[in-house]
Formats: C-alpha cells, sequence, structure tokens
C-alpha cells in the first residue's frame, strides 16, 4: 500500500515538472485554453463597431496606464496592435493562443464554419519588441477565436480575437 503522504509528494512534483515552460516560450505555467465570452468589432481603421456576446478581456492595466487595443477584428491575414505604456520604451511582449467560445455564440456573430479550436495554450505567434505599435501577420493561422496576451514588466494584459477568411 502506499503511503499517502509518498503519493501527495509524487502528484505534486508531476503536476510540478508538467507546468514547466520552455525559455523562449512566452506561455504563462499551466497556462489552460482561454474561454473567450465574446469579442469587440473593430473596422481597420481601429473604430468600434460594436460587440458580439460579453468580452471577457484586459486590456487596460488602470495602475500602470498600460493598454492595447488591435484592429481589425475579425482579422483577415494580418492585424494592427497600438500600445500605450506611458514613458516607458522597455520590452513588451505579445503572444497569441487558441481559444475557444465559452457558451453559444449569438445568431449575429461571425460564426460561419469556423472551428472551436482546442489545442492547448501554446503560443502560435510570439514576438518580443520596445516599439508602441505592431503589425502581425496572422496569414498562418486558421478562421477561429484566439486570445492575444501582452506583457508588459508584470503587468498582463489580454483581449479575445477572431480570425475569418472573408473571401470563404
Amino acid at each position: 500500500m502506499v503511503k499517502p503522504d509518498y503519493l501527495i509528494f509524487t502528484i505534486s512534483l508531476l503536476v510540478t515538472l508538467s507546468c514547466e515552460k520552455d525559455a523562449g516560450d512566452f506561455r504563462l505555467s499551466c497556462f489552460e485554453i482561454p474561454k473567450i465570452e465574446g469579442y469587440i468589432l473593430r473596422s481597420l481603421d481601429g473604430t468600434y463597431l460594436g460587440e458580439v456576446g460579453t468580452p471577457n478581456r484586459k486590456n487596460i492595466d488602470y495602475s500602470t496606464g498600460y493598454s492595447f487595443v488591435f484592429a481589425s477584428n475579425p482579422a483577415f491575414e494580418r492585424f494592427s496592435l497600438s500600445i500605450r505604456s506611458p514613458g516607458d520604451m522597455s520590452t513588451k511582449k505579445m503572444w497569441i493562443t487558441m481559444a475557444q467560445f465559452g457558451d453559444q455564440l449569438p445568431d449575429y456573430s461571425v460564426d460561419n464554419g469556423m472551428t472551436n479550436m482546442v489545442a492547448g495554450g501554446k503560443p502560435l505567434i510570439q514576438k518580443e519588441f520596445n516599439e508602441d505599435y505592431l503589425h502581425v501577420d496572422v496569414s498562418s493561422l486558421q478562421e477561429g477565436y484566439y486570445r492575444i496576451y501582452l506583457q508588459i514588466h508584470d503587468v498582463l494584459l489580454y483581449d479575445n480575437l477572431v480570425i475569418y477568411d472573408f473571401n470563404n
């Protein structure tokens, strides 16, 4: 019979080892597949066009003044990311992971055959940069739901992205 203390230690050790991240990997330890509840619709120039569902996002940190916005959403092939980091030209990290829609999509959303991908929180695109503006090529990603993460120092911001091929 296995002693309870040994079993607890073994399980804790396995969980710790399975949650390690690679040195070049921006993902947070034990990052699960994010569930999005909605997203903000934005035109190519960043104009707010409305919301689908109830977006669960944190794209502003009021204590530091850091924030970001991207356009367009849904995106096709690329989008632009604009960051507000008051008086700070430090290194920023951005990464994109797959996501899944948490509940049923509203009837009016962009859902024409899009997959609700479940492949883990591993970064599909990741960049390190110092500027406050970035063009991101997402042409290699399939239609679906994604989450964009931005880390500046110890502040982590995120928002929900939809990739859609309007030509189909």
